[in-house]
């Protein structure tokens, strides 16, 4: 039997972890197995090509909230294309609202809901026996919470191997002790696999080398000792690859900071759900932590710099205003985290929210998002939506650091400045869609409006990314000489190549006030591209 498993990510670095597992629950079965992921930004018909290629005997679909419409669309076509092809559907948007794609799908099709490997891999079992009888088979299954420490590994070696340059996706735990309202994960009990599993898996992942392995669990730390002896272990093994985990900020305690703060550069990447800096937003969520506690925790959590620390707050949620959000957004933006997404609440099915229909308005399929509040009305999540934008094209993007740190710190706050920019934004009739640096840094330039010092730090943001010396028009200073700036660069600096300083970008400042104040009064800056990154180098005068 020919076993198609499908899923539909939103991007190709990304893979989809159900098919993995789906993949391992039916391995010593006689089956077949062709995994097929392709991207949302595929045309459908181009999909179906590839589906039909397979000549599968089962298609089963993993659908999530990103994939939703794509397969609205494409599970008929598939019907229609390969009508003797049995259906299996499956995964978080099916089990929010099973009926719909019940509906969808037809009679024959089987929906499975809620954990699906051990129902999985029991239908594939039956479906490939001569005496298979698809007629007389239940059509709707469900697991409502299997013996996750008993899953076998995911990932075969070739698995590994193939998924070079994509991310990798891993759980050492699954389910979550924890309450939020807003979370699908809040029904479903807290399970870990054993360390006596967990630490040699990591290990598997680091022979490899794969760029990152994000583990998803969604708090990794509930239970603070299992976390910190991942860490441990990592930490001591330093492999070249990065661990990215989705951190609960209340459960960090002293030794965690302490042992985190030796963690090698680049090796772990934390993503840090706040949602609100205001106790009484969260305590309506079922969340429950204090800023007071948690505030200093993350100061020094970032403060080392070794741990690239993204940090989230969720716009819309119940009782929030705008008093509430602006008051959130200045004091995570104030922590100059690595990244900062400014999100927005998803009514998902199946979560406490999405029972408030008096409280919210939603568009009521995937992707879910929050329209108004009884708190929040269309225009202001609009406006929000919008400083959200700006705040990844200038600030999560890390090309504009510099000009948009001290554009805030000239400010009344963080959250008046992107305001004001939205302002000047709308006035100028922009699109707020994302162009090159060079377009981007125009439209900074001249909201900066030619002021000296601005123009200095957005010259310096330019050279922390230009691959050679040019300048766009707009940030041209005089010419240098170059070759001599790179051979005195040479003489106090020969442990880089002659080769690599050739390809330096050098600023100088025009303003005596960036040179004292960044760049500790010395006249070049050097930007020299290194294997990790660039790297910088000042030169003075003599």
């Amino acid at each position: 039997m020919n076993l198609s498993l499908i899923a539909i990510n939103s991007r190709f670095t990304h893979s989809c972890p159900a098919l993995y597992y789906l993949k391992a629950a039916v391995r010593h079965l006689p089956v077949h197995v062709t995994l097929q992921e392709f991207t949302i930004h595929q045309q459908a018909v181009e999909m179906l090509a590839k589906i039909k290629h397979a000549q599968p005997d089962v298609v089963a679909c993993s659908i999530y909230i990103w994939s939703a419409a794509i397969f609205r669309e494409l599970i008929p076509a598939i019907q229609a294309v390969l009508p003797d092809t049995r259906m299996i559907l499956g995964g978080p948007e099916v089990s929010g609202n099973p009926g719909y794609w019940r509906t969808l799908a037809g009679d024959d099709a089987f929906i499975v809901t809620g954990f699906g490997e051990r129902p999985f891999r029991e239908l594939v079992e039956s479906l490939s026996s001569d005496e298979a009888n698809p007629a007389n088979m239940s059509k709707n299954l469900f697991d409502p919470e299997p013996d996750f420490a008993s899953l076998p590994f995911l990932y075969s070696e070739n698995d590994i191997q193939e998924l070079k340059g994509k991310y990798i996706y891993y759980e050492a735990s699954r389910g979550c002790p924890f309450q939020c309202a807003y979370c699908v994960s809040s029904h479903h009990n807290l399970q870990k696999r054993g360390l006596e599993k967990v630490l040699p898996e990591l290990a598997r992942f680091a022979e490899y080398q794969p760029s990152i392995v994000k583990l998803v669990d969604r708090s990794f730390n509930a239970d603070p000792d299992y976390a910190y002896a991942i860490w441990e272990y990592l930490i001591e093994l330093n492999p070249q690859t990065r661990f990215h985990f989705e951190v609960y900020p209340a459960l960090l305690r002293e030794k965690d900071i302490r042992l985190l703060a030796t963690a090698p550069d680049h090796l772990f990447q934390f993503e840090i759900g706040i949602q609100s800096t205001h106790d009484e937003i969260l305590r309506g969520v079922k969340r429950y932590e204090s800023w007071e506690k948690v505030h200093p925790l993350l100061e020094r959590l970032i403060a080392p710099g070794n741990i690239h620390i993204h940090l989230d707050m969720l716009c819309g949620l119940p009782f929030q205003t705008t008093t509430h959000i602006r008051t959130s957004f200045n004091r995570i933006f104030q922590l100059r985290a690595d990244h900062f997404q400014m999100g927005f609440l998803k009514v998902l099915p199946g979560t406490n929210v999405f029972e408030d229909e008096s409280d919210f308005a939603c568009f009521r399929e995937a992707p879910y998002h929050i329209l108004k509040t009884r708190w929040l009305s269309f225009d202001e999540i609009s406006q929000l939506l919008r400083i959200a934008r700006l705040l990844d094209l200038f600030w999560n993007s890390e090309n504009f650091q510099t000009t948009v740190g001290e554009l805030v710190s000239r400010a009344s706050s963080p959250f008046d400045f992107f305001v004001e920019l939205l302002d000047w934004w709308d006035r100028q009739n922009i699109s707020l869609q994302s162009a090159t640096w060079q377009v981007m840094g125009k439209y900074l330039a001249a909201y900066i409006d030619d002021d000296p010092y601005l123009i200095d730090c957005l010259r310096w943001d330019w050279c922390k990314i230009a691959n050679s010396h040019w300048f766009p028009e707009y940030l041209r200073a005089r010419e240098l000489d170059k070759r001599a700036i790179i051979e005195k660069l040479h003489r106090f600096y020969k442990e880089i190549p002659l080769q690599q300083l050739k390809k330096a970008v050098i600023f100088e400042p025009e303003t005596e006030d960036f040179r004292l104040r960044v760049m500790d009064g010395r006249r070049y800056a050097c930007f020299i591209p290194g294997s990790t990154g660039k790297i910088t180098r000042f030169l003075d005068d003599e």
